[in-house]
């Protein structure tokens, strides 16, 4: 019976990790999308670099600045979830 319980606080705890890591990387990628931003903003680096097809370097840009957002927001939900 404890190791049923074992199981289920390394099941929660791979959980967590898996959470914390999402919020990494989303975090990071907000951060470097929205540094890439204002880089573009101020003319120290040029849109033209992240266009691809149709769609302009800034929409690039803001697309990874959004994932990185949600990807943070997925993980925080996950790691509230988790909370005891």
């Amino acid at each position: 019976m404890s190791n049923n319980g074992n199981n289920s606080k390394l099941s929660s705890s791979y959980k967590k990790t898996i959470a914390n890591i999402s919020v990494l990387i989303g975090n990071s990628l907000a951060l470097i999308g929205g540094i890439c931003l204002v880089l573009g903003i101020i003319g120290l680096m040029r849109f033209d670099i992240f266009a691809f097809g149709l769609s302009s370097g800034v929409r690039m840009i803001g697309m990874v600045v959004i994932s990185g957002c949600l990807l943070s927001a997925i993980g925080y939900g996950f790691l509230d979830y988790f909370e005891e």
